[in-house]
């Protein structure tokens, strides 16, 4: 059935599937079809987990004890991949070539299947305003888990009004005197539980219909955010400014070989599939994906079944 069966794989491939990427949707796509009897690389620049290894706590997770660690099931999911004779690569990926087979260009070297799986994930957007750059590491961070400790018995502010602000925002309402969370829309679009922990905490306060304008600060670091609401600027002072307002996809590497949307997210169809025969996408650089564990790992296990049909029928 694989490659090294010689199955129906294309000559001169590495492999029957390549994953790019080893968040929860790379992670279990990969252990889908390497379960399934197909010889698969997985390909990651970091460590295998994704934005997991920064999650104290796993919100929407069907099954899951409400206590499991984001680092804690990063491991576990990696350690399935591993058992189910996953081969994982570190490398960074810079580019896709579409043929028969597909090629994968990392730095290190170029890898060859007829299926690629990506699952390249999304990191947190710029805010793109006066300050942000100059305090990145100074006061601007872009993840409360990483840095919130630096932070404690201070004052911060946290910007997006979707379920990773809101995470955020519950995570360090435990560590700082207070917790301003910013955000554009007139109410907080995160889950309803998540909405009520963070409305519960004394030391969050909401600040909806509003828009950053500015981070200030000095030599020590930030020292306030400056916003607008309701026609008004107002000036907050806070010591740090965590950002989570929205995401950019990691999809610079697929070039031409798929789709993609306005904002660059992969366009694909209910199997995950890119529009070009082979090339599957998962996870949170899918369009349209909700950012939530259950989601990508549902992802991934649609385009894993997808692929291992695909390659059955090459090699029928």
């Amino acid at each position: 059935m694989s490659v090294d069966g010689g199955g129906g794989a294309v000559s001169g491939a590495d492999a029957d599937v390549i994953v790019v990427g080893a968040g929860p949707a790379g992670l279990a796509a990969a252990t889908h079809t390497a379960l399934d009897g197909w010889k698969t690389i997985l390909i990651e620049r970091m460590g295998p987990g994704g934005k997991l290894l920064k999650l104290e706590k796993i919100y929407f997770a069907p099954g899951l004890p409400k206590d499991t660690l984001g680092p804690d099931l990063a491991s576990s999911l990696a350690e399935d991949a591993l058992a189910a004779g996953v081969e994982l690569v570190m490398d960074e990926v810079v580019g896709i070539q579409a043929g028969d087979p597909h090629t994968v260009v990392g730095q290190a070297g170029a890898y060859r299947a007829p299926v690629v799986i990506v699952a390249t994930g999304s990191d947190v957007a710029r805010l793109g305003v006066p300050g942000e750059s100059e305090f990145e590491g100074r006061g601007v961070s872009y993840c409360a888990t990483c840095d919130g400790e630096f932070f404690r018995g201070q004052s911060v502010a946290v910007v997006g009004g979707g379920n990773p602000a809101a995470i955020e925002a519950s995570f360090l309402a435990e560590l700082a005197a207070s917790v301003l969370l910013v955000f554009r829309e007139p109410t907080l679009q995160a889950l309803r539980g998540l909405r009520d922990e963070v409305e519960g905490k004394p030391n969050v306060r909401l600040l909806p219909g509003t828009q950053v304008v500015r981070i200030e600060g000095d030599e020590s670091g930030v020292r306030a955010i400056v916003v607008t609401r309701n026609g008004t600027t107002e000036t907050h002072t806070v010591n740090g400014v965590f950002v989570q307002d929205s995401f950019a996809p990691n999809s610079a590497c697929l070039g031409g070989a798929a789709r993609l949307d306005g904002d660059g997210f992969v366009v694909t169809d209910q199997r995950m599939r890119t529009g070009t025969d082979g090339i599957y996408a998962v996870g949170d650089v899918r369009s349209g994906s909700p950012n939530l564990f259950a989601a990508a790992v549902g992802d991934a296990i649609v385009a894993a079944m997808d692929a291992c049909r695909y390659l059955r029928q090459r090699s029928a």
